[in-house]
């Protein structure tokens, strides 16, 4: 985290955490959609760019050590299993003591690549789109978002731009008593700004969020091939130099079923 980012009475890394849960809320953003790449009207990949990767397969925890850097951690387990479609279904188990914060819902991955380089393209699970089509159908386009993906054996690194914090915004009656990190120059994807014209409909202490952490409600605009080009041009700029979360797989015995080792490894109620 950058220097100063904790101050009197409050903690950046909470705040982020719960500006998180906002997207999530407010937006419909997934995974990473606040702290990696998106929202997105067309998938990141292309057919022919598309990757298997057999040691996404199992069960993942995230984890957050010291002296190593992530933007933050995140309170459930992740169970990747191959799809019937091309890609990596992900089932999501929140953690019982997750009382508070975004409940992250079931995924679909795809791993892809450009150049040297892998990326994750993270959407809704296939049985979340279903029930979202079957009562809303006409008034919901499914996004995407994406992130850098690196991977070993048992660590799953995923990549991209912490957020750039604006210290000098006011929020919750604590002014700025430190002296903020210049922001890095924001890479411009292709987009459009959904709130442009409708400013007013957010809350004081939204509007607040959304200056501290540099955000807007922009969604991504351009096609696939174009995306490709961009992501190039993106990983040239340096924006995917940050780790946002780092997963650690969970041990067990190769009999074992992946759902089965999630829920003996997940916390569980005296």
């Amino acid at each position: 985290m950058k220097e100063g980012a904790k101050r009197k009475g409050y903690n950046v890394t909470n705040l982020m955490k719960a500006f998180v849960a906002m997207c999530v809320a407010s937006c419909g953003m997934l995974l990473g959609g606040c702290a990696g790449t998106g929202p997105s009207i067309a998938p990141f990949y292309l057919m022919r760019s598309v990757e298997t990767e057999p040691k996404f397969v199992g069960v993942w925890k995230p984890v957050e050590e010291e002296g190593t850097s992530q933007v933050m951690d995140l309170p459930a387990m992740f169970t990747v299993t191959e799809s019937e479609r091309y890609g990596y279904d992900i089932h999501v188990r929140m953690n019982e003591t997750a009382d508070e914060g975004p409940v992250l819902p079931d995924m679909f991955a795809t791993v892809f690549r450009v150049g040297q380089y892998r990326y994750l393209d993270i959407t809704l699970g296939q049985e979340e789109s279903k029930k979202i089509a079957q009562t809303a159908g006409p008034f919901v386009i499914m996004t995407h978002h994406m992130m850098k993906f690196e991977i070993d054996e048992d660590e799953i690194r995923l990549l991209g731009r912490e957020p750039d914090l604006n210290l000098d915004v006011t929020i919750n009656g604590f002014g700025s008593d430190t002296k903020p990190t210049p922001p890095r120059k924001p890479f411009n994807y292709p987009s459009v700004n959904l709130l442009e014209g409708h400013e007013e409909m957010l809350e004081q202490s939204d509007q607040n969020a959304l200056k501290i952490v540099n955000a807007s409600f922009r969604v991504i605009n351009v096609s696939s091939p174009q995306l490709h080009r961009v992501i190039v041009e993106a990983e040239a700029a340096g924006e995917f130099k940050d780790v946002l979360f780092r997963l650690r797989r969970v041990k067990q015995d190769v009999s074992q079923p992946a759902q089965k080792a999630e829920e003996t490894t997940s916390p569980k109620t005296p």
